[in-house]
Parts: structure tokens; sequence; C-alpha cells
């Protein structure tokens, strides 16, 4: 709490300042002088906030204001012209009407300040950022040509990472050869048709303001001429087997 006078903290020995248990605060001046004339304002403040309360105090001097005696003035007397003989009569006067002024106003204000509000606990949830982490990670990936691929991963983390996904250091971007998703913390690339030119590492990256995690995988085309070779291997193998199971019957 503290009390301005014209805007001027109040340091006059002169002002009582007081408090009571209710929260009233009071400034008391004993006996007021024409100096004493001005604002008095009293300033609550709190780390809620602050407010304000003024009044003016007006000094009127005791002369300029007539008595409060309900009873009217002595009528004086007035002496008339003396008429023929004997002594003059005396005549009264009429009485002038007495122009009262009008009780002086009170300025003495009470000023309450509000009690500290009571404030409510607030439950307040502060969510730290997590790196990104693939809990599933890519796999290599071994196809035959003009077949379709796809890598698949999952990765988590807080806030939500960007994903951007590599082959062989270069960026890609999600199109007619190269179709790119990323839904609830799955990461996919899937190529429609592979050709021998799309073999090679793929890497996907995961990102936020926590930090960077990836995952690689290494993607081997076939091609038709190995296909062959694969079958006629295979098929050869057989009849050898077949040839030493005829032997052993023999």
């Amino acid at each position: 709490m503290r009390w301005l006078f014209n805007n001027e903290p109040v340091t006059s020995p002169h002002f009582r300042i007081g408090s009571r248990p209710d929260g009233t605060h009071t400034l008391h001046i004993p006996e007021v002088f024409d100096e004493d004339a001005g604002r008095f304002s009293v300033l609550a403040e709190n780390d809620a906030g602050k407010a304000t309360c003024s009044a003016l105090l007006v000094v009127v001097d005791e002369s300029q204001i007539l008595p409060r005696d309900e009873s009217p003035p002595e009528t004086p007397l007035k002496k008339a012209a003396p008429l023929g003989f004997g002594p003059p009569p005396v005549v009264p006067a009429k009485p002038m009407p007495v122009q009262r002024a009008p009780p002086s106003p009170s300025f003495r204000q009470e000023i309450r300040v509000p009690e500290k509000p009571i404030y409510q606990p607030v439950d307040v949830t502060i969510e730290l950022p997590v790196p990104p982490e693939f809990v599933e990670p890519l796999r290599d990936i071994a196809a035959q040509e003009g077949t379709r691929v796809t890598f698949e991963g999952c990765v988590r983390g807080r806030p939500e990472p960007t994903i951007r996904w590599f082959r062989e250091g270069r960026p890609l971007t999600a199109g007619a050869d190269f179709e790119i998703s990323y839904r609830d913390g799955r990461v996919r690339l899937s190529i429609p048709e592979v050709f021998q030119e799309d073999a090679g590492r793929y890497l996907c990256s995961a990102e936020n303001k926590a930090g960077r995690s990836q995952s690689s995988a290494e993607l081997v085309v076939k091609g038709l001429y190995q296909h062959h070779q694969s079958l006629l291997h295979f098929g050869v193998s057989a009849i050898k087997r077949k040839k030493c199971l005829f032997k052993e019957a023999d």
C-alpha cells in the first residue's frame, strides 16, 4: 500500500497512516492547513495487478463560513424623525433575511482494498521433445526386374519427425517412379517397377528438433538372364539329385 499527495509519495509526519485488521487503510490529518489542500491517492499493488483510488481535499477559511445558530439575529432599532411635541417614537426596523452558506461537503472517504484473490491450482503438463528412433528398421530386398518392391519401417519421436528418402546419397521425391508415404509412424517407399538402374542403397532420415535418426537397406535387382540362369541351375541340381537316388536304389 502506498499513499500519494498530488502524485508524490506522502513523507510528511503531519499525516498519520494506519490500517485495520479488516483490510481498511486510513490517512488521518489532525489539523489541516492551506498547504494540505490537494489530491490524495492510495495505490494497492500485488503480483496480480494494482488498483488506485483518489479524493480531493479542499481547505476553507473558517471566517468565510457563517455560524450555524438557528436563532435569528437581534433586530436593530431605528430612530424615526420627530413629529410634533414629545420624544420621538421608536420604530423597529424590518429584519433582514440572512443567507446561510450551505454546509461544506465532507471529503472524508474510506478506501477499501479488495482482498487478495484465491487462486485455484492448475495442472500443467509439459511435453519434452523426444528424438526420432527407428523401432523397425528397413530391410534389404532382392527383387526380379520389372516387379514392384516396397521398403517399409516404423519410426517414433515427439514432435512428429520430418521424413526424407535418399538413394545413394541423392534425395528422392514422390512421383510416378517413387511412391512415398508416412502415416501413424510407418514410413514406406514403393517402386512400382524396378530396373537395374534402381539398384543401390536406400536411406530413410527422420528428424525433429530433438535430433535425427536414419535407417538404410540395399536393393538388389536381378535381370531376366540371371533369373533364367537360376532356374536352369535349379533344374540341373534337381536332376543330379534324382540320379544319385537311382544309383543308391540299384
